[in-house]
């Protein structure tokens, strides 16, 4: 337990330390202090709001208030040299990560918004940045064996995750990872996990900063086709781990490596099963045929907890 609170310190001070100077101080103690403190929101001109599954605190020059009469505002100055510092000065070496709409640093992934500059149907560039949104990545209990208990008997099969935004999906997803790969159910399943947006292990240096299990082989910031095709042929997994599957080319991707006998556990967007399967991307999982298990996560003063384990 020591070691997970170091660690989520320490990916916390990263955080701060690309924050505005006279935000720093009140964020830090604030998110100490407040273990539900899930998102911090800067946009140009407008005060810093400090979020959790419940509540919204704007932030002040000394502290964090319920009321907006004492919040500070943030000047486009400091939103710029926020930005600049996520992406160390280097914008370009962050275009393409920017135009997916975030910059990943140490597992927190920030939203970012401005102004696309789009060719050819194809966002170019973003620039003009208006907003930030940090989320904050912890490694918290979940109801990850809750979810094995019934999943997981005498085989392990293919699993969604289905949750709206800031439901938990991630944290679940790696929680299973972690405990499949590392014995559970006296078996070490080997395991890969496709990071595209660095969240899932958020590897830095090669040592990821996530426990995802012993078994485990993390391809960071791989594109999920390229990264899926690349464990089959070279890593010899078990199972795959996939966060966010957003389109019908990925939901495609995942479809090819279940023919290969592979077991896949992905998340994806939605408030329910019903509504999960009238997009086209889930739908295209859910009839394929291979998929044993859906689980939806519930949200708000639910977060993380399990709403529904359904048997497809």
């Amino acid at each position: 337990m020591c070691i997970a609170i170091t660690m989520e310190t320490h990916r916390l001070k990263n955080v701060i330390s690309v924050l505005p100077e006279r935000i720093k101080t009140v964020v830090y103690d604030a998110c100490i202090s407040n273990k539900d403190i899930c998102e911090l929101r800067l946009r140009n001109n407008q005060p810093p709001i400090l979020i959790t599954p419940t509540k919204k605190y704007f932030i002040g020059k000394d502290s964090i208030h319920n009321s907006l009469d004492e919040a500070i505002f943030i000047t486009k100055e400091e939103l710029e040299e926020c930005f600049n510092k996520l992406c160390h000065y280097s914008v370009y070496s962050y275009k393409e990560s920017i135009n997916s709409g975030f910059i990943t640093l140490d597992g927190c992934r920030v939203g970012v918004c401005g102004n696309a500059v789009v060719k050819e149907k194809q966002i170019y560039s973003v620039k003009n940045i208006s907003s930030l949104n940090f989320r904050f990545a912890k490694q918290v209990d979940t109801s990850a064996e809750e979810v094995l208990k019934t999943v997981y008997s005498n085989f392990f099969d293919s699993l969604i995750i289905i949750g709206s935004p800031s439901s938990g999906k991630t944290t679940l997803l790696r929680d299973i990872c972690r405990l499949i790969s590392s014995g559970y159910n006296n078996n070490y399943l080997k395991c890969a996990v496709i990071d595209e947006r660095e969240e899932i292990a958020a590897a830095k240096d090669g040592v990821n900063s996530f426990d995802v299990g012993i078994n485990t082989d993390v391809l960071s910031a791989y594109p999920k086709k390229d990264g899926v095709i690349i464990a089959l042929r070279t890593m010899s997994p078990e199972v795959i781990f996939l966060d966010e599957i957003g389109s019908v080319d990925e939901a495609h991707s995942v479809c090819e490596g279940l023919n290969s006998g592979v077991k896949f556990v992905c998340t994806v967007h939605a408030d329910s099963f019903e509504e999960a399967a009238k997009r086209e991307q889930c739908r295209k999982l859910l009839e394929s045929g291979f998929f044993g298990w859906a689980v939806c996560l519930g949200n708000n003063a639910e977060l993380g907890k399990i709403k529904e384990i359904k048997s497809l």
